[in-house]
């Protein structure tokens, strides 16, 4: 049987070499393509919206007041404001005065009984 097909080597015919740039030219296309990208991140980023949440409170003549800095100057913005009352805590409540000495000895029912606990294992002191 003889040969079947044939390979080209399309590189031995047709590569043609060219030498790579000069490497401050790279450099230079490379800063400038950072410079563009940080550019467009930063004019997306003053375009998205932003989320905030503070806290506050409103004086005693009914005016809430927000200062925030958001890093925007001269701008006209929307802002969509949900006002949320935070509930006050509710404190413990505390033992009625004399609770305990009333309570103490109250019990009317069978008496109460601690079930033997068993043995315990001895342990080594702790030095």
């Amino acid at each position: 049987m003889g040969r079947v097909g044939y390979e080209i080597d399309f590189n031995r015919y047709f590569y043609e070499y060219k030498p790579p740039r000069p490497l401050e030219e790279i450099e230079a296309d490379i800063k400038t393509l950072e410079k563009e990208i940080i550019v467009g991140v930063e004019s997306t980023w003053r375009c998205a919206m932003q989320s905030l949440t503070l806290h506050t409170s409103v004086g005693k003549d009914g005016i809430l007041k927000i200062e925030t800095p958001i890093g925007i100057t001269n701008a006209e913005l929307e802002i969509v404001l949900v006002v949320h009352p935070i509930e006050e805590a509710h404190p413990i409540p505390e033992w009625p005065a004399n609770f305990f000495t009333e309570i103490i000895g109250g019990w009317e029912g069978a008496p109460l009984v601690r079930e033997p606990q068993g043995t315990y294992e001895t342990r080594s002191e702790f030095k």
